[in-house]
Order: structure tokens, then sequence, then C-alpha cells
């Protein structure tokens, strides 16, 4: 039942009750008038037909995005429920004062039939924006529903994970950054000599073998410290030169011979022995 019984539907149904009303007025009105009353009858009806169909397309249009149409149909009618009115008020005056009559006369078709289209059509609109904004709520309520279950199963941890290993990897490229300039403005302290080994003393000139030796342990133990650097895997090819204090071409070849030893180091952003 509710289905049926709408304010939409109600409005029809009074518009059809209004329109009868004003047909019956102006019918005996144009019979009185001296009209045929076939002719009263279709005239009548006509104005009265006319004047409740645009009356039930006002309840159907859209204020909003029809705005044109919208004031030509209010335009015809207003015109046609004057017309009625008019016709009406003078059928009213036979029996009441010139204030009823008018009030009747004019009410029925104005009020009655334009008026309440009018306000049936804004009601309409009102109801729909009503339901957009249940919707709106709805969806809004949800969105915030699934945020808080998100909030809520959030783990902080990886984050502060994450910015822990890059604070380190920071702090080691920094410290290794102030470690290659001080040892390229100062150098590597070399040990005091004693008096007898002044660069006179033929005793102390080192034979070439002396030096491949020398050569040889220099570079043993710069490939045993880009090894154990290599081997904590948090560190690039470029830290790992400065630090051994060698390019990273030489480093590279470091790479060639530790993987002909059997070593698995791959190089990734960052340097590293695999399992």
């Amino acid at each position: 039942m509710r289905k049926y019984l709408t304010i939409e539907s109600s409005t029809h149904v009074l518009i059809a009750l209004f329109t009868l009303t004003s047909w019956a007025n102006i019918r005996a009105f144009l019979i009185d008038a001296g009209h045929d009353p076939v002719a009263a009858a279709l005239l009548s009806g006509a104005l009265g037909a006319a004047l409740a169909v645009i009356s039930l397309a006002l309840t159907k249009i859209d204020l909003a995005t029809e705005r044109p149409t919208f004031n030509a149909l209010v335009t015809v009618g207003a015109g046609l429920a004057l017309l009625s009115g008019a016709l009406q008020a003078s059928e009213y005056s036979r029996h009441l004062s010139t204030v009823w009559a008018v009030a009747l006369g004019f009410g029925t078709p104005v009020l009655g039939e334009i008026g309440l289209s009018l306000a049936s059509s804004l009601f309409s609109k009102a109801q729909r924006r009503s339901e957009l904004r249940a919707v709106n709520a709805r969806i809004e309520a949800a969105i915030v529903g699934n945020l808080d279950q998100a909030i809520a199963s959030f783990d902080p941890s990886t984050i502060q994970k994450r910015i822990d290993k890059t604070l380190n990897r920071v702090a080691l490229a920094a410290v290794g950054g102030v470690e290659s300039n001080l040892m390229a403005v100062y150098g590597e302290v070399l040990p005091d000599r004693e008096k007898d080994e002044g660069p006179d003393n033929p005793h102390n000139v080192p034979t070439p073998d002396v030096l491949a030796a020398a050569r040889t342990d220099k570079k043993n133990g710069r490939m045993d410290k880009a090894l154990a650097l290599i081997q904590c895997g948090d560190r690039p090819l470029s830290a790992i030169a400065d630090e051994v204090g060698v390019s990273e071409k030489t480093i590279t070849r470091y790479i060639d011979q530790f993987r002909e030893q059997g070593h698995q180091v791959t190089v990734n952003g960052v340097c590293k022995v695999g399992a």
C-alpha cells in the first residue's frame, strides 16, 4: 500500500479533484452564459484538462537543470489558471460575496492545481537531496571504519626498522667520507726512523725482493680489508673503495679475485657475499 500511496500519487489525485471542480464550475458558467451544453462541457473540459496537464508536468520537471522549460510551463499554467479563476469567480459571484467569489474562483486553479504541483515538485527534489546526503553519510562512515581497522592493524615497527637501517647506512657513509678526507690531508703516520736508518746508510736501501714482498703484503692487507667490508653486506662499492683507500676499479678487480677463490660476491646496490 505504501508503494502506491506516495506524495506524488496523492498530489495527482488532488489535482484531478480540483480539475473536476473547475470543470463543473466553468461548465455551469458557460451554460448560464447561453452556451450549448455540449459546447460548454467540451470547452470547460479542455480548459480543465490543459491546466491539469501543465500541473502534472510541473511535478515531474527538474527545476535545477530545466529552468527554461520550467519557466515556460509556469507561464502557460499561470495564464490558464487566471482564465479558469476568472470564469469560476464569475460563477461563484452569483451566490457569494465578491471576496469569497474571487478567493474560491482563483484559489481552486491557482493554489489547488498550479501551487500544489509546484509544492510537490519542490518536495520531491528535497527528498532526493536528503536521500543523497544519507547515502554520502553511509559511504563516509564506511570509509572511516575501514581506516580505523587499517590503523588498528598497522605495525609501525616495520617502518622503524627501515629508518634504523637507513640511518646506519648514512652514518657509515659519513664516517667513511670523514676518514677519506683526513687521510687525504694527513696521510698515514709513518714511524720514526732510528738514527742509523738514514737514507745515506747503504744497509737501509731495500732490495727489489723486499719491495715486492712489501707490495704484496700491502695488497693482501687491502684485499682482506675489502673482503671484510663486503661480508658486512651493507656498503656500496664506492664506500668500500674509500675505506680501503683504492679506486672502485681496483675493488672490482679484488671482487673478481674473490670469485676465483670461491666467494660468491654480488654487487647490487651494495656488495655482499652470498650464502
